[in-house]
C-alpha cells in the first residue's frame, strides 16, 4: 500500500509502494510509446553544393582527359567528356565575364556560404561548411585548369593574358612555391570599384576565349546561366542560411 506524505496529503505518494511503481511503469510506457524525433532533412545549400561539387569534379576531369589528349572537346572521343568540358568552359567563361560588372563573383558568393555555415547552429553545420568548401576547391581548379588549357592547348601561343592570370592564380594557391615579386604585387593594385589588375586580367582573358571557343550564342547563354547560378545561391542559399541562424536564436 502507498503511503502519505507531506507533499502529497491523504493520497499514496508516487515515490512509495505499489502506487509508485505502477506510475513509473506508466512513465516507462509513454517514452517507449512516444514517435522517434526526426532527423534533420539537408538543407538546399546542402544540395546545392553536392550538385555543384560532382558538376565541377566531372568538369575537372573532362578538362584533365582533353589536356592529356591534346584535342578540343568536340574532338574527344568520348560524349560524356566532350559535353562536360563544354559545360565547364560556359561555366568558367560566364562566371569570369560577370565578374567584370557585378560584385561579389561566384567565388566570393561560396566564400560568404562557407562563413555563414561556420555560425551556423545546425546539426550538419560542419557538413555544410565541409561541401561548400570541397566546392570552392573544385571552383579555383577549374578557373587554373582552364587557363593552362588555352595557353597551352589550345594553339593560342601569343595569349600571354592566360599564362599571366595562370601564375597569379598560383601564386595565389600556392604561395609557398609560386611567387611573382614586383610583378605579382603590381597585379595587386585595384583598378576599379571591386577588381584589381590580376583580376582584369583573369576576367578578361576567359571573355575573349569565351567568345572565340564558344561563339557569341553559347557565350551569351553562359552569361544567362551564371546569372540565374548566382541568384539562386545569394537568394536561396545565403538567405536560407541567414534564416537559420535567425531561427536557431
Amino acid at each position: 500500500r502507498g503511503v502519505s506524505c507531506a507533499c502529497c496529503p491523504g493520497f499514496s505518494c508516487g515515490k512509495y509502494g505499489f502506487n509508485g511503481l505502477l506510475f513509473d511503469r506508466m512513465q516507462l510506457s509513454s517514452a517507449e510509446a512516444a514517435p522517434p524525433v526526426p532527423a534533420p532533412t539537408p538543407s538546399l545549400s546542402q544540395v546545392a553544393a553536392v550538385v555543384l561539387g560532382v558538376f565541377l569534379f566531372l568538369g575537372n576531369a573532362s578538362l584533365a582527359c582533353c589536356m592529356v589528349l591534346r584535342v578540343y572537346p568536340r574532338e574527344s572521343p568520348n560524349l560524356i567528356v566532350a559535353s562536360m568540358t563544354w559545360s565547364l568552359m560556359m561555366y568558367v567563361c560566364g562566371n569570369h565575364a560577370l565578374w567584370l560588372v557585378t560584385s561579389p563573383g561566384l567565388g566570393g558568393t561560396m566564400v560568404e556560404l562557407i562563413n555563414s555555415a561556420k555560425s551556423l547552429r545546425s546539426p550538419y553545420r560542419y557538413t555544410t561548411e565541409m561541401m561548400w568548401s570541397i566546392a570552392f576547391g573544385l571552383h579555383k581548379a577549374a578557373d587554373l585548369l582552364s587557363h593552362a588549357y588555352w595557353f597551352i592547348l589550345m594553339r593560342f601561343p601569343l595569349r600571354l593574358d592566360h599564362f599571366l592570370a595562370a601564375c597569379k592564380h598560383a601564386e595565389k594557391y600556392f604561395p609557398d612555391f609560386v611567387s611573382l615579386g614586383t610583378l605579382g604585387r603590381s597585379l595587386e593594385v585595384h583598378v576599379g570599384r571591386h577588381l584589381n589588375r590580376g583580376d582584369w586580367v583573369d576576367s578578361i582573358a576567359h571573355s575573349i576565349s569565351g567568345v572565340l571557343f564558344l561563339g557569341w550564342r553559347w557565350f551569351l547563354v553562359s552569361l544567362v546561366l551564371a546569372m540565374a547560378l548566382r541568384l539562386f545561391l545569394r537568394g536561396w542559399c545565403v538567405a536560407g542560411i541567414a534564416k537559420a541562424k535567425i531561427i536557431k536564436r
